[in-house]
């Protein structure tokens, strides 16, 4: 990948054939223990700013064991998608070729539905009201991706990301809106 200008400082370009970024060691947020039914699937939310007329995986991690064992924030069929075993999908069509704020917020022990899994597209709530029965249950696999599926050679993405952050909670609307009105870029989480 290469760094060029991005929506807050410097982006990261990636062509879609073969750039990623791999955040070494790094597992993501993950259960604790998948033997233990007490253990729970920790709250998180993914946020980034992406510029991209594809498809293609903004970022995931987990497990291949099973299909609730990963989680992968993408862009599949030109809207937002938030997949885990089952998937939430986003309402509207992402716009090509212009920055946009992505954002996906998942309760603890969520299953794969709305409400405990929301997308957003520039600070508004975008998620398709469907529901899954799927728990999620995240397992430390692979190491956490941007730019392609974290467990595979496949889902490239092509085009710029910018400022993308990782919360070990749910965000509120509230947050997701503030991120998506930022106009410079900060060290500091919430």
């Amino acid at each position: 990948p290469n760094f060029v200008a991005g929506r807050l400082g410097q982006a990261i370009s990636l062509d879609g054939v073969d750039d990623y970024v791999e955040i070494t060691g790094y597992k993501g947020i993950c259960i604790a223990d998948p033997n233990d039914p007490n253990s729970v699937q920790p709250a998180f939310s993914i946020s980034a700013w992406v510029n991209t007329s594809g498809n293609g995986d903004i970022m995931g991690w987990g497990s291949t064991a099973g299909g609730s064992s990963r989680v992968e924030f993408r862009i599949n069929e030109d809207r937002l998608r938030c997949e885990s075993g089952g998937n939430v999908q986003g309402d509207n069509t992402l716009p090509d070729n212009e920055w946009i704020h992505v954002a996906v917020t998942v309760k603890e022990n969520a299953t794969i539905s709305y409400p405990d899994v929301k997308l957003y597209l520039n600070g508004q709530d975008d998620t398709r009201k469907t529901t899954d029965p799927d728990a999620l249950n995240v397992v430390a696999g692979y190491d956490v991706t941007i730019g392609r599926r974290h467990s595979a050679a496949q889902r490239w993405y092509s085009g710029l990301i910018d400022e993308v952050r990782i919360y070990e909670r749910a965000l509120s609307d509230a947050e997701v809106a503030w991120l998506a009105g930022r106009i410079k870029p900060f060290d500091n989480p919430f």
